[in-house]
């Protein structure tokens, strides 16, 4: 017993001030530097250095409690957080129960130790696929058009010479793109592409909270995406998201990731969330949850708070609030259920109460944002998506308006690009301002409304432009809504008016022998669609070329339906299906006029006369 009363004398305590990277409430990370700098005379590199994640010094050490309640009094003065901890001299005993591990611990490796050089990842396997299949593509749709390129006019060729060249360019720009890496990890922080094609996405590492990694099984492989949640200048958090699977060492860069951002839970978020309108209650009652100090009650089963592993939202929502999805350990494999959303202040209570108690689980960044987006603002999203799907709908059908009714063939792919000033620049305006929110800020709801109304706009206006430089295909639309809905005097009468405009349209003109095909009259649809094809004997496909000799034989001119048969077959010769299609045609002529020419004729009888002879 005098002996270990003398082990204990032995011991004597000693203090430390340690740094973990935190400020004070309400103070910026620039600020607290340039206080550090100036205050204690710190380089400018050891105060960088000083915020990096998973930082740990020890400011101080081996202080009496006294001076080292005084040294971070002092050394707080510059906005910086730090804690005291118990620490021993070398020459003395340790004492009787060891420090917490948590104290032990080595801190995370810097990334000045792990990325010496930048790390680049790049997506080789879709780039390969690209380079490969592009060749092929292209020379399979040249041998599949319905026509002979050597034959097609000037027209058709400046269009189709066209749409290759805007191919080849897209495709150029794809391989381009994806040649680049994807993801880039430095020194400096985390460059990512891989979920923005045109721009990019750079987060250093000191604005970088935390992390947390999702797991699904897709067509029997395991996709694993990353969302990092990071602070802006603002004070406000938004999260990047990006795929690890698809990328060629994505295990390797999502090892060095975890190295450096370790996956948090909802105490690490605590500062994002502490200007949050705090809570006035620790229970209660939200839909068909009801939440405790014992934990959440759900169709009669009580799930302990320390059950909780983890909370994620399901989805992207870019209008109200998603539904957010709570996991529990249970007797069984994935137990989750949902929240269902609403766009209320309620909604956000219940998810922000269920992460002050569940201290076990893993947090989706994206609940950060979700729980910093006003409820205001939340419900006048849903005005500009209405809007967006409208803009959609009128979009569609002032593409096919702008691509059906033009004045000449050759400008079926000109109007179209009417959309792309008109209506697309809006519509590219408006996502971007409504996806603001997932980027840590909050535009103003009514920029989003203007945007969006623009787009719907744009796609009426481009439409009206079409038909203000061509009245005729104002009356065509016309023609054909009348002939659609039967009356077909009335649609002739707009037919001929539109006629002399737009007579020089081979579309048109076979637009016209549909019409008297519909009415009866062979005759007259087989001129125009005889027309209509010697103003262009290429761009055709197999079923309209068969119009033609199908409407003479209708009209009984069987003998020069086998000649336009003939004609066919030699311009498209090598074209099996057009070719397939006008034998058969022909077949079916041969046999009609060979079922004429052999009817029979019902032969006279003369009726004998027989004498009576009185």
């Amino acid at each position: 017993m005098r002996d270990s009363k003398a082990q204990e004398a032995t011991v004597s305590k000693k203090y430390a001030l340690v740094f973990e990277g935190l400020v004070a409430e309400g103070k910026d990370v620039g600020e607290v530097k340039a206080n550090l700098i100036m205050l204690f005379g710190v380089t400018v590199e050891k105060a960088e250095s000083m915020f990096r994640p998973g930082v740990r010094i020890q400011i101080k050490r081996d202080l009496d409690y006294d001076g080292a309640v005084a040294a971070k009094a002092s050394f707080e003065r510059s906005g910086a957080l730090c804690r005291i901890i118990e620490t021993y001299t070398a020459n003395e005993a340790p004492p009787t129960a060891p420090p917490p591990a948590a104290a032990t611990t080595a801190p995370p490796p810097s990334p000045d130790s792990l990325l010496a050089a930048p790390r680049r990842f790049y997506l080789l396997l879709p780039l390969r696929l690209l380079i490969s299949i592009t060749p092929v593509a292209m020379l399979l749709s040249l041998k599949l058009l319905p026509f002979k390129v050597s034959q097609m006019p000037v027209e058709g060729a400046a269009v189709l010479t066209a749409l290759f060249i805007l191919s080849f360019l897209l495709v150029i720009f794809a391989v381009w793109r994806m040649w680049q890496p994807v993801l880039t990890l430095s020194m400096q922080g985390v460059e990512q592409k891989l979920s923005r094609f045109f721009t990019t996405d750079f987060a250093p590492w000191n604005n970088i909270q935390g992390m947390t990694v999702n797991e699904r099984t897709v067509q029997g492989k395991i996709q694993k995406m990353v969302k990092l949640l990071i602070t802006t200048g603002e004070g406000k958090a938004r999260e990047s998201v990006f795929g690890i699977t698809g990328l060629d060492g994505g295990e390797e860069a999502l090892t060095i990731l975890r190295q450096i951002v370790p996956e948090r839970r909802p105490a690490d978020f605590s500062r994002p969330l502490q200007h949050l309108k705090p809570l006035q209650t620790e229970t209660m009652r939200y839909r068909d949850i009801e939440l405790t100090r014992e934990g959440i009650v759900r169709r009669r089963e009580t799930i302990p708070w320390e059950r909780i592993t983890s909370i994620s939202t399901e989805g992207l929502v870019i209008a109200g609030y998603g539904p957010v999805a709570v996991g529990y350990a249970g007797k069984g494999n994935g137990n989750k259920f949902a929240i269902r959303a609403s766009i209320s202040e309620e909604y956000l209570d219940c998810i922000k109460l269920i992460l002050s108690k569940a201290c076990n689980a893993s947090v989706d960044p994206g609940i950060i944002g979700m729980l910093e987006y006003p409820v205001e603002a939340a419900k006048k999203d849903v005005y500009p998506v209405l809007l967006i799907v409208t803009g959609v709908l009128l979009s569609v059908g002032g593409l096919i308006v702008l691509s059906f009714y033009p004045p000449t063939v050759g400008s079926t792919w000109l109007y179209p690009l009417l959309l792309l000033p008109l209506a697309l620049a809006p519509l590219l305006w408006t996502l971007k301002l409504v996806g603001t929110r997932f980027q840590g800020g909050a535009a103003d709801p009514s920029r989003k409304i203007v945007g969006a109304a623009l787009f719907n706009l744009g796609a009426v206006l481009s439409v009206a432009i079409l038909f203000s430089l061509s009245p005729a295909s104002f009356l065509w639309l016309l023609a054909d809504a009348a002939t659609l809905t039967g009356r077909m005097e009335k649609a002739e009468q707009l037919y001929m008016r539109a006629e002399p405009a737009l007579g020089k349209n081979e579309d048109y003109i076979f637009t016209l022998g549909q019409f008297y095909s519909r009415k009866g009259d062979w005759n007259r649809a087989a001129g125009y669609y005889i027309s209509s094809y010697e103003k262009d004997p290429t761009n055709w496909m197999p079923e309209p070329l068969a119009n033609i000799p199908d409407s003479l034989s209708k009209a009984g001119r069987h003998e020069e339906a086998l000649r336009w048969c003939e004609r066919i077959a030699r311009q498209y010769a090598g074209n099996l299906h057009v070719t397939g299609v006008i034998e058969r045609r022909r077949k079916e002529i041969v046999h009609v006029l060979e079922a004429k020419s052999q009817a029979v004729t019902v032969p006279e009888t003369t009726a004998e006369t027989t004498e009576v002879k009185p």
